[in-house]
């Protein structure tokens, strides 16, 4: 996909623009889906509102190994650069082996076996 931009269009401006409006629409959506997760939770007590707080977005990192806040916010700074191309980060074989170690991808594994 990156290849097809760059031969149809490839300005720079524009690149960086659309990056900051799908970041900026990414976080208004995973904030939105929190909330409604939040309020659909089963383990809440009922008539009682339970807000996300900011102290409680590492935790999810810390409890299940997921990217920390920190970690997502600076995975697409390398994107702003000129010359980035997506070839220049990871590779097949570090997805596999990450995959490998991944207790989620384990679980879904075993789900659809």
């Amino acid at each position: 996909m990156f290849d097809l931009y760059q031969h149809l269009d490839g300005r720079y401006l524009r690149r960086v623009r659309q990056m900051l409006v799908v970041a900026l629409a990414m976080a208004a959506l995973w904030c939105h889906g929190i909330r409604f997760l939040m309020a659909h939770d089963p383990t809440n007590q009922p008539g009682r509102k339970h807000r996300p707080r900011l102290r409680d977005l590492g935790r999810p990192s810390r409890r299940y190994g997921l990217a920390s806040p920190w970690a997502l916010l600076t995975s697409f700074l390398p994107y702003l650069r000129p010359g980035y191309h997506p070839s220049q980060h990871g590779s097949t074989s570090q997805a596999v082996a990450y995959l490998a170690g991944s207790a989620a991808a384990r679980a879904a594994d075993e789900w659809i076996s």
